[in-house]
């Protein structure tokens, strides 16, 4: 460092003030405490134009090794690899399905049309209510990628924003699909 240099670690611990009036120490320890409040996310279900949203929560890295070991011994090629590992942690990190609430469209509500006080997920509530074209008996997979209409891209696009948000939760990984 030079002598005409400040030192960045004088200018964190002596109060200096930020853009926004804080010091950067305090804006940093803002940060750090936003990262661990954040514990799900929601994305919206591409092609539903906001109207259907996944609730998804942040997966461990045991999680992920399981779910990339296994895929890994299911599947040789490299973009079946990817499609089925997206896939699968989508479906693993699932909370349910989510809708614009009608009072109040900024907020979402969980989509549970029988009252039974668990949203909709990749689940047989989901054929029923979108009258979704599975094979019997329908897997979590076969549902996901029926949602999907089988657009591999869409569906590792999605799972693109979740891994995202995995990565960093204080990202808000919808302002570039809704425009924010």
């Amino acid at each position: 460092m030079r002598n005409n240099e400040e030192n960045p670690v004088t200018a964190f611990t002596s109060g200096e003030e930020g853009v926004s009036g804080q010091s950067l120490m305090d804006q940093l320890r803002r940060r750090y405490r936003e990262l661990g409040e954040a514990t799900d996310v929601d994305i919206p279900i591409p092609g539903f134009k906001g109207e259907l949203w996944g609730k998804y929560r942040l997966l461990g890295s045991e999680e992920l090794d399981k779910i990339g070991k296994r895929v890994q011994r299911q599947y040789s090629g490299s973009a079946e690899r990817l499609l089925f590992a997206s896939a699968d942690a989508i479906l693993a990190a699932c909370l349910g399905m989510y809708v614009p609430d009608p009072e109040d469209e900024d907020k979402l509500i969980p989509l549970d049309p029988e009252k039974t006080g668990t949203p909709i997920g990749y689940d047989e509530r989901l054929i029923q209510f979108l009258e979704l074209e599975v094979p019997n008996p329908p897997s979590a997979r076969a549902i996901l990628f029926q949602l999907f209409l089988d657009n591999d891209v869409a569906l590792v696009g999605h799972y693109s924003s979740l891994s995202r948000w995995m990565a960093d939760t204080t990202t808000n990984v919808n302002e570039e699909f809704l425009g924010e």
